[in-house]
């Protein structure tokens, strides 16, 4: 994947691995494993922050319950093959932005343990097996692996599993007991209303509630009946911005990376502009 991943997105090719295990398991696996591999010196800094907040999307299954929700279960392959595309072409875009574009490309403690990129794409598949068997060679022993991702792993959840908890449950009150996200919507009502969004404060709401959470924003517009593209815009809002307090926030923040809040609430701004761009233009389209 590197002649693909490198020009596009601007992190190694092994970053698709990540992109893999976020669509089969979770964003926080993804997240996880992209922590390890910059401890390990195999990423940098940069290129670790690209691929957690560019690629650590909410899994498949997850996936299934937003289009359910959202009525969209009978034309699935397209929901989700666009909320794929979508996602992937608003990463490449937002890498190239502030406040991502900022971060340096220093290595976590000194250590560079990258692979060397510039052999070219030249016997690309021979390259790629003995590079696998260099890697397997070097492993340490299975259960010695295990017993470390694992202690890694509940440190993590230790750290996050009380933040994720009080923040889903303060976006609920906030949500059915304030207006604040009524507010907040007004962001992105101008982007919406350019794009002929229609419902356009609804979706505004929900869009702004994404920052707190992914699935409630799919859960109101459904309930309220709104039109075909509006709870379409809406589920291309809650699976591909990526960046939530409920979730990847709290799991990024828990790693070292240290990506600050400012910039994550920043980048979470860009994406969701992006997608609702992409997103109505996909939906005047296919809907």
């Amino acid at each position: 994947m590197r002649p693909i991943m490198r020009p596009i997105w601007k992190i190694p090719g092994s970053a698709s691995v990540t992109a893999v295990a976020s669509f089969i398991g979770s964003f926080s696996v993804g997240i996880f494993l992209t922590n390890q591999l910059y401890k390990d010196g195999k990423y940098t800094k940069k290129e670790a922050a690209f691929t957690m907040v560019g690629f650590s999307t909410v899994s498949a299954t997850f996936m299934v319950i937003v289009a359910k929700t959202l009525g969209f279960m009978d034309r699935w392959t397209m929901f989700f093959l666009s909320a794929l595309i979508i996602t992937f072409v608003t990463s490449a875009i937002v890498c190239r932005l502030y406040p991502l574009r900022k971060i340096k490309n220093s290595y976590y403690n000194e250590i560079n343990n990258a692979d060397n990129e510039k052999r070219g794409n030249k016997g690309l598949l021979k390259t790629a097996v003995n590079e696998a068997l260099k890697t397997a060679e070097k492993a340490p022993q299975i259960h010695r692996s295990l017993l470390k991702n694992f202690k890694d792993g509940m440190l993590i959840i230790f750290r996050l599993a009380p933040l994720m908890v009080s923040i889903a449950t303060i976006a609920f009150l906030l949500v059915y007991n304030t207006q604040l996200f009524d507010f907040l919507g007004y962001i992105f009502y101008p982007i919406l209303k350019l794009m002929q969004v229609p419902d356009t404060m609804l979706v505004s709401k929900a869009a702004a509630l994404a920052a707190a959470e992914m699935f409630t924003p799919a859960a109101i517009v459904s309930s309220v009946g709104a039109s075909e593209l509006a709870r379409y815009v809406t589920g291309m809002i809650s699976i591909s911005s990526i960046i939530f307090f409920a979730g990847p926030i709290s799991v990024i923040l828990a790693t070292e990376v240290q990506i600050s809040i400012k910039d994550l609430l920043l980048v979470f701004l860009e994406r969701v502009y992006i997608i609702i761009i992409l997103a109505a233009i996909a939906g005047h389209i296919l809907l």
